[in-house]
């Protein structure tokens, strides 16, 4: 353009034409779309079968039927004695990171980030490791969620709890999971009962999430050099 002494166009100007001329939307997708439902919308109409379609109705109504179980729960947990959480594990978050493009050419060092929220008082727990520390597979969740229950026995206000998180049987759909629930009911001192409720895979929208999307949006704009950071 340059050569020919003639203005650039704007980045606006590329996506009007695109829009006008050709029908074409430029958009990121804000978080990721289940396969499932994916794969059903991709089939065309004429190919169909009634097989696909009935076991999309019936994931449909799964996914609703979990929806509806977690809102009775969370207006159950008005009680004194009854208290909701959702807990999930978040992506790995990098160490060096910033808007510095020399942290691009860094070696990053993993850090993970478990956290368990209370429907009930909002407030939300951070169990931080890194890699050198631990893995994040079943121990490493277990360990966690052990001594967040044990916070709960010791306040001593609650006495039934009940999880809710997503199916991914390397770290929370899993006997070994199970066997900590156990072994907690029979060494504490208030909690009487423990409920965990596995929701739809694609379809979980816990409010555990928020957590984790305040951390994302708040450390893009700063500069992270430590763990400890």
């Amino acid at each position: 353009m340059q050569e020919i002494s003639s203005i650039p166009l704007k980045i606006s100007s590329f996506k009007k034409y695109f829009k006008k001329e050709y029908n074409i939307g430029i958009h990121v997708l804000r978080k990721d779309k289940c396969s499932l439902c994916a794969r059903f919308e991709n089939i065309p109409e004429s190919e169909r079968t009634e097989t696909n379609r009935a076991d999309f109705i019936k994931y449909q109504n799964d996914k609703d039927i979990a929806k509806q179980v977690f809102l009775a729960e969370q207006i159950r947990s008005s009680t004194d004695e009854f208290i909701v959480e959702s807990f999930d594990l978040q992506k790995v978050l990098a160490i060096l990171h910033g808007p510095s493009r020399l942290f691009g050419f860094s070696r990053k060092y993993a850090v993970y980030n478990f956290t368990v929220y209370e429907s009930k008082s909002q407030n939300g727990f951070c169990y931080i490791w890194g890699e050198k520390d631990g893995k994040r597979g079943v121990n490493e969740i277990c360990s966690n969620l052990y001594q967040y229950l044990v916070k709960v026995d010791d306040e001593g206000q609650f006495k039934s709890v009940s999880f809710f998180c997503d199916n991914c049987p390397g770290q929370n759909k899993n006997k070994i999971m199970v066997s900590m629930m156990f072994h907690f009911l029979n060494h504490c001192n208030n909690v009487e009962e423990l409920t965990t409720t596995y929701l739809v895979a694609g379809h979980t929208y816990m409010p555990v999430d928020s957590v984790h999307a305040v951390i994302e949006n708040y450390s893009k704009s700063i500069n992270v050099q430590a763990p400890s950071e």
